[in-house]
């Protein structure tokens, strides 16, 4: 990272330290079990980050790609005069579908963000939803088990 961007990163964080959550959650789950949270979603992410980053210059991408046996999120840090950083890859797996994926893609783009600009969402299950990390992705095994 270059003087320039530096400078006007820590400017910009010192404005973005808190993503309020705005949308709700709130179901049963099959077992029986309720499950209700309150999140910030990509868009509120964007929506707060964007025109602070963009007054000093900043412009903060979350692009996808292709990563092992899954995907990865990378996010890039864009000055105006050119400079860069980039954070990542921050990888995660395939959904079971087009869908599941999508939605995939737009909560590791989301917390992408947040964790690259060091910020905190408004609230935080302290772990409580975290759960072992599946198997690695087998493109071939998932192929034939379409077939």
């Amino acid at each position: 990272m270059t003087d320039t961007l530096a400078a006007s990163l820590v400017a910009a964080l010192a404005d973005l330290t808190v993503v309020e959550p705005r949308r709700k959650v709130d179901f049963t789950t099959k077992e029986g079990k309720r499950i209700n949270y309150d999140f910030a979603d990509l868009g509120d992410v964007v929506k707060l980050t964007r025109p602070v980053l963009a007054k000093h210059g900043l412009v903060a991408l979350t692009p996808v790609h292709d990563h092992g046996n899954g995907l990865a999120c990378t996010v890039t840090i864009l000055h105006s005069s050119g400079e860069r950083l980039d954070l990542g890859p921050f990888p995660f797996p395939h959904g079971r579908d087009a869908q599941a994926t999508g939605s995939m893609v737009t909560y590791h783009r989301r917390y992408a963000l947040v964790a690259a600009l060091g910020m905190a969402t408004g609230e935080d299950d302290d772990g409580a939803s975290a759960a072992p990390a599946p198997p690695p992705f087998n493109a071939k095994a998932h192929l034939l088990a379409l077939c």
